[in-house]
Parts: C-alpha cells; sequence; structure tokens
C-alpha cells in the first residue's frame, strides 16, 4: 500500500515489519533508487573513505529543501573528498523507528560513525503518514488493522496501569507510571497516530546501538537538536548519558554561543523544529568546528 504524502519528498510505503510500520517508497519524487535523497552511496565503503551516517525524523532529513541543501551534504563539502556524509532520517519516525531503521539499513553500509539527530518528539510516534494509513486501510482487505492494533494496545496498557500488582512491580523497577483512561476516540486515532516510549524502551534501544556499535565497530552519538522553544527529549538525554554514550546537547550550546534570537532565525517562520536553508548552513559550520564533539 503507497502514502501519499503532499510535502515535496515523495511517497512511502508500509511494510511488515511492525517496528518501523513504513519505509520511503523507491523512486517517488525525490527518492532514489534506495529510497534516500541525494547521493547514491554504494554498500561497499571505498577505501580509504571514513563514513558518517546521520539517522533521524524529518528535521535531519530537510524536508522542505533540495537535498543539496541539507546540512548533511554541506558537512560533506566541508569535510572533502576522504569523506561520505550519509543521511539516513524519514520523517515522522521516533526513536524505535530510527533504531530499526539503522539495523535493517544504514548498518549495511559499514559507517564508522553513527550519530542519532535527536528532537524532543522522537520519544513518541507522531505519525501524520499513518494517519494517510488509516485513510487508504478502509480501501484494503484487511480494512482498519493498524487503527484496531492501537486501539488494543491503549486498551492493554489501561488495563495493567489499573492493575496493582502491574504498578507495585514497575514502581518497584523505579519507572514512574500516571494511570489513564486509553483514548477510544477513532478520530483521534485517524487524526494522528501517538505512542510514547517510556523510560525502560528507551534504555533498551539505547543498549542495542552499544551492542551494535561494538560488533560492527563504528562509533556512536546523539546529538540534541536546536529548537524553537528550547525542548530537549529528557528520557533520551538521561538514558544516554547514564549509559556513557557520546553526547552533544547542540540546542544548549546554540543558546549560549550565540543566543535565543540566533537559534529562532535557523527555523522556517511559525515552525519550531524544521531548518531553513540558512539554518542547514548555520548547523554544517557548527558541526565542522566541533568535529571531536560527535567522532
Amino acid at each position: 500500500m503507497t502514502l501519499d504524502r503532499d510535502n515535496g519528498v515523495g511517497e512511502y510505503m508500509l511494510v511488515q515489519n511492525r517496528n518501523l510500520l513504513y519505509t520511503p517508497k523507491p523512486n517517488s519524487g525525490d527518492f532514489n533508487a534506495v529510497g534516500l535523497r541525494g547521493e547514491v552511496f554504494s554498500i561497499q565503503k571505498p577505501p580509504g573513505k571514513t563514513r558518517i551516517m546521520f539517522v533521524g525524523d524529518s528535521v535531519i532529513e530537510g524536508v522542505s529543501l533540495p537535498a543539496e541543501a541539507r546540512f548533511t551534504e554541506r558537512l560533506n563539502e566541508h569535510l572533502g573528498e576522504r569523506f561520505e556524509v550519509i543521511n539516513l532520517a524519514v520523517p515522522g519516525y521516533d526513536l524505535r523507528q530510527e533504531v530499526e531503521y539503522f539495523k535493517t539499513k544504514g548498518a549495511h553500509y559499514n559507517p564508522d560513525h553513527v550519530v542519532f539527530g535527536i528532537t524532543s518528539n522522537d520519544e513518541g510516534l507522531h505519525s501524520v503518514e499513518l494517519s494517510r494509513f488509516f485513510e487508504k486501510s478502509d480501501f484494503q482487505d484487511r480494512k482498519g488493522f493498524y487503527r484496531e492494533y492501537y486501539q488494543w494496545q491503549a486498551a492493554l496498557k489501561g488495563w495493567l496501569l489499573y492493575s496493582n500488582t502491574y504498578r507495585y512491580a514497575m514502581s518497584h523497577s523505579m519507572y514512574y507510571l500516571s494511570p489513564k483512561q486509553p483514548d477510544e476516540s477513532e478520530n483521534q486515532l485517524y487524526d494522528d497516530v501517538h505512542y510514547n516510549l517510556d523510560q525502560a524502551e528507551i534504555a533498551e534501544l539505547i543498549d542495542e546501538l552499544i551492542a551494535l556499535s561494538t560488533s560492527q565497530d563504528f562509533s556512536l552519538s546523539f546529538i540534541f537538536l536546536p529548537e524553537g522553544e528550547g525542548n530537549i527529549a529528557e528520557n533520551i538525554a538521561t538514558e544516554s548519558l547514564k549509559k556513557k554514550v557520546r553526547v552533544w546537547d547542540l540546542n544548549e550550546y546554540v543558546t549560549n554561543e550565540f543566543g535565543e534570537t540566533y537559534r529562532n532565525r535557523l527555523f522556517f517562520d511559525n515552525d519550531i523544529w524544521h531548518f531553513n536553508s540558512q539554518g542547514h548552513q548555520q548547523i554544517a559550520d557548527i558541526l565542522f568546528a566541533n568535529m571531536d564533539r560527535i567522532l
């Protein structure tokens, strides 16, 4: 099933992997034959090349801008021919999807350095893409499958949260859980699929990445990207620091070094997440001047 998305990038398609749910459709819109934008990199890393891979959501992907205007391409220009900077970002993805996409696709490129660009909404799935799937699912043989899946998931979670045994066990595992009624509004499920990762799930995902970085010999780092309201993904920050992953709060760095006015000029008008063309250039310049913080 193909998803039409009017973002000037391309189309997406439903996949069987439930940790991904959807992926870019190759050879649609600006997507190339491997489902990425920009240069097509060989799976086999050329001799003498150092590969840096950026993983993330629409902020890293640079929607609304041509591929060559993204900070990843501009950083590659700064670094020169000995480097290949690969943009492995998909709009709408949360941390679970980003990790899964790296495992199933990005790891095959044998990167030397992997950088996850984290935004404050990476701790939950807020996906316009999936709402489009809901609209189309009414015309499929198994219509409503994902709507029913998320309704079932919400109901189960709500039931567990009202279970004293479950709450007692989780509270003694140092996880904070607040009872809440599952939202059974079909309209809301159509408008926006929303599922928050808890701290235990985030910890497991980071553990997976650490194990992969050891087995496949790449450096791992998280950069917390600037946002118009100065927010960060606190649980991801807490767990990554706890597990001694290399972390750089780029949001704090930009605010302290240049001020809020400068930071806010990085974004499109009325958008607190997505960098404009000038913003991508500034991010590339800052990263190039501080490569020791992520490599």
